[in-house]
């Protein structure tokens, strides 16, 4: 596994304070860069460390590296696998209004590249270090998770600003019908008048839900929306795209 000097410090420093301190960092970060009105809606998740091999055998984890809950309103971290990228993928999961919407649940792969996109997001503006194993390394401790459909989202990110998802993501209370007519709304408003209810047609055809998403968008974006799937330039927030130019960050 890829070493990361900082991901050693990170976690050296909430084991020798308190793992609640990561999320209520992650939940500053979530405030600050994407909805500054989100907020734990009953109380901040219990958080507690579990061995690898009880992760193991636990159905529900498995080889993942920890654990939103929320039926209890728990966040489990693997030991000696869990990172900053961890904490602030679960700590979103917390805040999302999509934990308790059956559809979003059906679409769970989509809603997961989603959470990830918007954790490499947090990344890059809070933790560059992190950033950059996160995007460029597939050995490192924060290694992106759910891949394809993280790509996909951040495709879609090209096209329109990222905080077009939040009345998606954090609509309280949680309504799937007037989540997804916001986000629509909001896509609209950034100029793609003909953009569709995706997200209920994927719905309707879950074992399609990648290639419907990615069809109709590339309908709405056209042929660079599919280029940027298969590339870095997907998940790289460094790189600026318009309509006409792709911008790299200087060396």
């Amino acid at each position: 596994m890829f070493q990361c000097q900082f991901r050693d410090q990170y976690v050296r420093r909430l084991s020798t304070g308190s793992l609640n301190d990561g999320i209520n960092e992650a939940l500053g970060s979530i405030q600050t860069y994407l909805c500054s009105s989100t907020q734990f809606q009953t109380a901040p998740p219990i958080v507690r460390e579990i061995s690898q091999e009880t992760a193991i055998r636990d159905p529900t984890i498995g080889q993942s590296k920890g654990q939103y809950r929320s039926g209890t309103n728990e966040m489990v971290l693997v030991k000696d696998l869990w990172c900053v990228k961890t904490v602030i993928h679960e700590t979103l999961h917390a805040v999302s209004s999509t934990q308790q919407l059956e559809e979003a649940i059906q679409l769970k792969p989509l809603f997961e590249g989603l959470t990830e996109c918007l954790a490499g997001y947090l990344l890059y503006k809070k933790y560059p270090p992190s950033f950059n194993c996160w995007k460029d390394n597939p050995d490192s401790w924060c290694r992106m998770s759910y891949a394809p459909f993280c790509r996909l989202w951040g495709s879609f990110f090209r096209f329109v600003p990222i905080k077009t998802v939040i009345p998606l993501y954090f609509e309280f209370p949680p309504d799937w019908r007037r989540a997804c007519q916001r986000f629509v709304d909001a896509v609209r408003q950034s100029g793609y008048r003909d953009f569709p209810d995706v997200l209920g047609e994927a719905l309707s055809s879950t074992p399609s839900m990648y290639w419907i998403f990615r069809s109709k968008c590339r309908g709405v974006f056209g042929k660079r929306f599919t280029i940027f799937c298969g590339t870095s330039i997907a998940i790289d927030f460094s790189i600026k795209v318009n309509r006409k130019r792709i911008t790299y960050p200087k060396e």
